[in-house]
């Protein structure tokens, strides 16, 4: 993957107390949480659980940036390929 074509902008996420999803240029490329039909946490411990999430896509976005796109990559390739 050419990481000089990379920009962070590029990058976004939606995070909430269930978990995450990062996008690339407006597209889903994945994320984490846990499974719909779960009873995910509340109140403090959802507050919580969002702000974990919201640091779990950063350091996923920091990885894809320095290097290491792990999963990501073949699907950023292919939407830099459209």
């Amino acid at each position: 993957m050419d990481q000089t074509r990379l920009r962070r902008e590029d990058f976004s996420y939606e995070a909430n107390s269930r978990g995450y999803m990062l996008m690339y240029k407006g597209q889903s490329i994945g994320g984490a949480g846990i499974l719909s039909g779960i009873f995910g946490p509340n109140g403090k411990q959802g507050d919580k659980q969002t702000q974990d999430y919201i640091e779990y896509a950063e350091t996923d976005i920091q990885d894809i940036m320095f290097g290491n796109p792990g999963h990501y990559g073949t699907l950023i390739e292919e939407i830099n390929s459209r």
